[in-house]
């Protein structure tokens, strides 16, 4: 899900961690401004995030009513980034 500030440019991305099965499923708010998006073969993009996946699993789960859960930047230390394809 993407989410536009007031000038309606995207400011963050809403990104679903699974868990087993679907269950523990979480979601996290990761600002625009933090991915580094780069064509891959044919038409993909690949998406580098600073993050790990135990950084993300950490934020508080995005919640639409608490503009609070919009407040993730880069982690402090540098730990090897996510990837998806």
């Amino acid at each position: 899900m993407l989410l536009a500030d007031g000038s309606g440019k995207i400011s963050h991305v809403v990104l679903a961690l699974e868990g087993v099965m679907g269950v523990g499923r979480h979601e996290v708010a990761v600002p625009y401004s933090e991915m580094q998006i780069t064509p891959a073969e044919e038409g993909a993009l690949l998406i580098h995030l600073p993050w790990t996946e135990t950084q993300l699993r950490s934020v508080p789960a995005y919640d639409p009513a608490n503009p609070a859960t919009l407040g993730l930047s880069g982690p402090s230390d540098p730990e090897p980034s996510v990837e998806a394809p």
